[in-house]
């Protein structure tokens, strides 16, 4: 009887059964790349560079998928108090399509896996333009993806956290709760 209450209890609150997918990660590698939480729920996007087609994916899945959790996304051109910048560049065909990072003048603090991060990079690798930003479902796809990055969610087979280059454009029930769970 009271495993069946813990049990019915667990779910009826939305407790995420499975946490390995969520956390800051250690940063590394060429070009740096790491999962950081986010600083508070307030999280404030700045495009800086990007195609119309980047502008509109982010906001889309800054609306669709984040806004309806407890966080607050704004997006915008421009911010002069970021969280996260987003740019658009061609790196090269390094199996990289996009990619987020805290780099080292970012303010920082916690300690992994709890480390947040205010002056997070995304960056989206326009040289898989025809393979991955090709059409609006892959394009808002990336943008969910990267985005998920920056408030601690990892690849996870499921959603717009998968990993690779052709996933939903949703965030997923599992993610979702990690986000509002933790924000």
């Amino acid at each position: 009887m009271t495993l069946v209450l813990v049990t019915t209890l667990f779910l009826a609150l939305g407790y995420v059964a499975e946490a390995g997918n969520f956390g800051s990660t250690v940063c590394g590698g060429d070009p740096n790349n790491c999962v950081s939480l986010a600083e508070n729920a307030g999280h404030s996007i700045d495009l800086e560079n990007v195609t119309s087609e980047t502008d509109n994916a982010v906001r889309w899945s800054a609306t669709n998928n984040y806004d309806p959790t407890d966080m607050n996304f704004s997006v915008g051109t421009g911010l002069s108090n970021w969280d996260v910048r987003v740019t658009d560049d061609n790196f090269g065909l390094n199996n990289l399509y996009g990619w987020a990072a805290c780099p080292d003048v970012a303010v920082t603090g916690g300690s992994h896996p709890n480390r947040w991060c205010r002056g997070q990079r995304v960056r989206f690798n326009h040289s898989y333009y025809n393979e991955a930003f090709n059409t609006l479902t892959k394009r808002r796809s990336m943008a969910c993806h990267e985005m998920g990055h920056t408030v601690g969610l990892r690849h996870r087979d499921e959603g717009c956290m998968t990993n690779g280059s052709n996933f939903p454009d949703y965030l997923g029930a599992h993610n979702f709760d990690h986000v509002q769970a933790n924000y």
